[in-house]
C-alpha cells in the first residue's frame, strides 16, 4: 500500500499534519514548489508533476505514476483520526493506528470486490448510526483508496467535487464502494492557507455543481442547508452550505 499527498503552498505546515499521521507517504507537488519541499522528505519520497492546475489532474498524474496494490490518497492537511465507536467519539492521533485503518478497509474492500474505498465524511458523532458501521452507497474524501485495477479516473472537467464523482463512477463501474463509517480523517477544511483555497469560489462550486447535475441527473442531490432553523422562520435565507447526497439505493425495502 502507498500513501500519496497531493500538496500545494502548504510545506511549512505538512510535518505537523498530514505527516504526522502517514510519516511514510508520498509528496506530490508541482515542480515549481520542489524547492520548498526538499528535506520534509526523503528524495524518493518526492514526486512532482509538470504544473497541473487542478485537483482531478493531479490525482490522475497519481494513479498514471504510482503503482501498487493500493493507493491511497490523502489531503494535506488532515490532522487528526476520529473512532465514532461507543459513548465518547475518541481522536486516534497515531500513525500505527492511522495505518492500520487504511489497512483494514483495503482489505474489506478488495473482499467485497470494490475498487474504491473511504470513511466517515461527518465528524459529529451524533449522525453515525452504530447499527450501520459500513456504507456501500455514499461518495468519499478527505482520505481514500484504489483497489487493484479498479479502472476509474478523474474527472478533468471538475475544478471541485471530483471525489463525489469518482464515487459515483465507482458505484457505476462496480455497483458498491466501501466506507468504514467508524472512522473520520479530518481537516481543516477552509481555514487552512494553501492547496484549494485559491480556486474556491461560488462560480467554482456552481460549476461543480451544474457539471455534476448534467453528468449524473438524478443520481446526486445537492441541498442547502442551514445551521440555525429560526432564520428560515424568521424569513432569512439560508447558510449557502451545500450538503452533497448521492441517490444510489443499495438496499432492498423491507415492509414490516
Amino acid at each position: 500500500m502507498k500513501i500519496v499527498i497531493p500538496s500545494k503552498g502548504r510545506a511549512a505546515s505538512i510535518r505537523d499534519e498530514s505527516l504526522f499521521l502517514f510519516p511514510d507517504a508520498l509528496l506530490l507537488v508541482d515542480e515549481a514548489e520542489a524547492d520548498a519541499y526538499k528535506g520534509i522528505v526523503p528524495p524518493k519520497r518526492l514526486l512532482t508533476h509538470p504544473g497541473l492546475k487542478t485537483l482531478s489532474a493531479i490525482r490522475n498524474f497519481m494513479l498514471d505514476n504510482v503503482k501498487d496494490d493500493v493507493v491511497v490518497t490523502a489531503d494535506d492537511d488532515v490532522f487528526n483520526l476520529k473512532c465514532m465507536v461507543g459513548w465518547l467519539a475518541r481522536s486516534k492521533r497515531d500513525p500505527q493506528v492511522a495505518w492500520e485503518v487504511l489497512e483494514n478497509a483495503a482489505v474489506c474492500a478488495a473482499d467485497a470486490g470494490c475498487g474504491l474505498f473511504g470513511f466517515n465524511q461527518n465528524s459529529n458523532p451524533i449522525h453515525y448510526k452504530p447499527f450501520e458501521p459500513f456504507k456501500v452507497a455514499t461518495w468519499v474524501g478527505t482520505v481514500f483508496g484504489f483497489v487493484g485495477d479498479h479502472g476509474l479516473r478523474f474527472d478533468e472537467r471538475l475544478v471541485m467535487h471530483q471525489d463525489v464523482d469518482v464515487s459515483l463512477q465507482a458505484l457505476q463501474v462496480h455497483r458498491i464502494l466501501w466506507v468504514d463509517d467508524r472512522f473520520c480523517f479530518i481537516n481543516k477544511r477552509l481555514t487552512n492557507r494553501g492547496g484549494l483555497t485559491g480556486m474556491r469560489s461560488a462560480e467554482a462550486y456552481q460549476l461543480a455543481h451544474d457539471r455534476l447535475l448534467t453528468k449524473w441527473a438524478e443520481c446526486v442531490e445537492l441541498r442547502t442547508t442551514t445551521r440555525d432553523p429560526r432564520s428560515v422562520k424568521q424569513g432569512k435565507k439560508k447558510s449557502g452550505t451545500v450538503m452533497t447526497v448521492l441517490k444510489v439505493p443499495r438496499k432492498a425495502r423491507q415492509s414490516l
